[in-house]
């Protein structure tokens, strides 16, 4: 499938999930009384869809993950920071067949500038763009060391995966339910370039791998302090 219409059918799949969620947040809002309006620091739990766009990356549905809100935030431009750290499924071409290849794990620590508005008492959303830097891994698919021999006639001695800057923009919001529950809608694309380098008896090949991600994450925290 060409990139243009699998980032469609990504975006759809997204756009589904996020009505699905909008819908169960508003339902909880209508029976809610009062805003989060107490705690400095609220912990929780979130699920995320990520979903590679490149033809041989296939992302993961990630349950649980971990969440966590300090204060409530002002409005205007400001610092940020995070994570986001994700690992996808590689494909690989080996003579006309399409193979594993194995799993690629991305573990970026981003810093960047943003824009966040209150859109009402119980509403703040934010725009941000993240850089940064990740420290990624590589495990190869069992199988794939014998497909490589067979199809290329010289034996595999190791794998190696290179650390590559990232780039995440990123759109977030924040709806208050109750005085001590919030949750998190957000929706990002990360931008991840890695060298993958493959050690075999006849000498190195090298592939640069489209690791790039798109994510969407709901997510839930209680106020704790």
């Amino acid at each position: 499938m060409p990139a243009g219409q699998r980032l469609a059918v990504c975006l759809n799949v997204s756009r589904c999930r996020l009505t699905a969620v909008l819908t169960v947040c508003g339902l909880v809002l209508c029976s809610s009384a009062f805003a989060q309006s107490e705690g400095k620091v609220a912990v929780g739990v979130s699920v995320s869809s990520k979903v590679g766009v490149a033809r041989d990356t296939d992302g993961h549905i990630n349950f649980p993950g971990f969440v966590w809100r300090f204060g409530h935030g002002g409005e205007g431009w400001g610092l940020d920071y995070g994570l986001g750290w994700y690992s996808a499924d590689l494909q690989r071409t080996l003579g006309t067949q399409s193979t594993e290849f194995g799993e690629l794990r991305v573990r970026p620590i981003v810093v960047g500038y943003g824009y966040s508005r209150r859109m009402a008492e119980r509403f703040r959303i934010s725009g941000k763009l993240l850089g940064g830097y990740s420290f990624n891994s590589f495990k190869v698919h069992p199988a794939f060391g014998d497909a490589y021999q067979r199809v290329n006639e010289s034996s595999m001695l190791g794998i190696d995966v290179s650390n590559t800057f990232v780039l995440r923009p990123e759109v977030s919001t924040w709806i208050d339910v109750t005085r001590k529950i919030g949750i998190n809608l957000s929706a990002g694309y990360t931008f991840a370039r890695p060298e993958v380098t493959i050690r075999t008896s006849a000498g190195t090949d090298i592939r640069h791998i489209r690791a790039d991600m798109f994510t969407v994450r709901f997510g839930a925290v209680y106020s704790i302090f």
